[in-house]
Parts: structure tokens; C-alpha cells; sequence
């Protein structure tokens, strides 16, 4: 540890922490279900978070008859950066479902449209990648540099110039298709083309459909919350999520409108009251990770 319960965090190498919180043996009997994802400016540096719950025999989730002890674990590698950490920090979220997960799931065709603003398109819940240039940062697609000795503090706030971590992308013009390379080994944020707005009484699961689509390896924080997309500041209807792209052992061309993920619509229990949604991600086009300031 450094200073102040400070950790240095190096690329390539994977810790183990001890989460503060518990879960009560309490909850043996009841029937509330667990499932965890890494925050959003997290995956947007390329670090890998998940939650591993005692007794549980898979990362990010548990059911009730498998706790254990309910000591809880968080496992961090950082794949691109090198990152500092500090004690009291939170780098994942966790999510109660009273009783099991797919029963909390609603599979209505046209809610899906409403949510995702689509009109007569047919659209079953899935995400796909957008490389239109983005007007407001003239880029498709963010690269992130190699070899960057300065560590990225996750505490912080738009602290970081960003291309002094980032290159800008163009997608190029292939036989009609926007497209980019995916180059090996390099880290890439990319947009969705749809455009998801939602109401109080539902959150969002967001899961790759292939978490390594060929040489690529799609991850993200994979939570949407309620009030999403809503009362933008700029006026738009509804906001994009944003794609973690690694390139695996060779180059790969994505083309636009790929299909990458999945959506998994949960309805609550009541509504959510509105400050939920008050974050700025809901306002994002092609975001970086709030730990740099904005692109010039």
C-alpha cells in the first residue's frame, strides 16, 4: 500500500480485495437474489472488477442457499492502465432480486421499441456497435494508448487530459461499410446505435452476446438504471451505451451496426425516485471514463 490506504494497481497482474460490506446469514432464509457488475468508469479503463460472494461457485452473483460465510471479494486486473485504488472506494455494484433473477424479466416485444426509440424496426433487445463519426468529439471510436506509465487514481474526476491516454478514430468506407480494425491487443470504447430512455419502473442488464466474438473480447459495467436517457440537458432522446472492445492475437474488422449485446430488462419493485438517474452518463454520446476531462 502507498499513502492514505492507497494501492498501485499494475497492468497485468490481478489482486484480490476483501469488500467491507457483508451479506447477513439473514439472508439464508429469505428468497433474495444477487447479481453484481463493475461500475461504468471502471470497464472504461480496462480493468476488470468482479465480485466473488463465499460459497458461490461463479463470479457476480449469488442465490440465497449458496451463501456461505457472506464475506464478499472483490478481484481487480487491470489489463491497459496501470490504477490506484484506495480504501472506501466502490469499483462494483450489487442488485437484490426478490426470488430468481429471470422472473424479474420482461420480454414484451413493442417495450422493447419504446425504450430503445425505434419505430417500425424489429429489435428483440439487442445492441449494436455505431461508427458514424461522433460531431461532438470528431471520432468513431477512442484507442487507448499503449506503454502509459502515469497511473489513473479512480477516485478522481476529470482530471486526466485524454489524448494523453486516447487516440481518436475514423471508421473507413469497405465495400459500403463503415468500418474499423480492431487491432490485437489494443482497447477500444465504441457507441451503440440505439438510444435507450427509461422510464422509474425499469433497469437494464447489459450482457455481450459473445463475450469473445471472434478475436475480440466485448465487456462493460453492464447496468443501466432506471430514469436513464431522460430530461438530457442537450434535449436528444435518449442516450447510447458505450462498448469495451479488446482485440485479442490478430486484427479484426468491426463493421457498423454489428449486433454485440444483449439486453436484459428487469422490472422493479417500485419506482425508482428520480435522483437515480442523476449522473452524467445519462447525458453521453462517445464517453470516456469520468476520470479524464473532456475531449479536445
Amino acid at each position: 500500500p502507498l499513502e492514505n490506504n492507497t494501492f498501485l494497481l499494475e497492468k497485468g497482474h490481478c489482486y484480490i480485495f476483501k469488500i467491507k460490506e457483508k451479506i447477513h446469514q439473514y439472508i439464508k432464509q429469505t428468497h433474495f437474489f444477487g447479481q453484481s457488475t463493475a461500475k461504468s468508469t471502471v470497464g472504461r479503463v480496462d480493468l476488470i472488477a468482479r465480485l466473488i460472494v463465499d460459497g458461490m461457485s461463479e463470479y457476480e452473483n449469488f442465490t440465497p442457499d449458496s451463501i456461505s460465510s457472506g464475506d464478499l471479494y472483490l478481484e481487480i486486473t487491470p489489463i491497459t492502465f496501470n490504477v490506484k485504488v484506495r480504501e472506501g472506494d466502490s469499483l462494483c455494484q450489487l442488485r437484490f432480486f426478490y426470488g430468481e433473477i429471470e422472473n424479474s424479466i420482461i420480454r414484451d416485444k413493442d417495450f422493447f421499441k419504446s425504450i430503445l426509440n425505434l419505430d417500425s424496426e424489429s429489435n428483440l433487445g439487442t445492441l449494436s456497435v455505431d461508427l458514424e463519426s461522433d460531431k461532438s468529439v470528431s471520432a468513431s471510436a477512442f484507442q487507448a494508448k499503449n506503454d502509459i506509465g502515469t497511473p489513473i487514481e479512480l477516485w478522481e474526476k476529470h482530471k486526466y487530459e485524454a489524448a494523453e491516454f486516447w487516440d481518436a478514430k475514423i471508421s473507413d468506407e469497405n465495400l459500403g461499410l463503415k468500418s474499423i480494425t480492431i487491432e490485437q491487443n489494443r482497447f477500444y470504447i465504441l457507441r451503440s446505435k440505439e438510444r435507450l430512455s427509461l422510464p422509474p419502473s425499469v433497469c437494464i442488464y447489459c450482457r455481450a452476446m459473445d463475450e469473445s466474438l471472434g478475436e475480440m473480447r466485448i465487456h462493460y459495467a453492464g447496468f443501466v438504471h432506471p430514469h436513464f436517457g431522460l430530461n438530457r440537458s442537450d434535449g436528444k432522446e435518449g442516450a447510447p451505451l458505450i462498448f469495451e472492445v479488446r482485440g485479442h492475437n490478430v486484427d479484426v474488422l468491426l463493421t457498423d451496426a454489428e449486433i454485440l449485446a444483449r439486453l436484459y430488462i428487469y422490472r422493479m419493485s417500485e419506482h425508482a425516485p428520480a435522483l437515480a438517474g442523476a449522473t452524467s452518463y445519462s447525458n453521453q454520446e462517445l464517453t470516456l471514463s469520468r476520470a479524464f476531462k473532456n475531449w479536445k
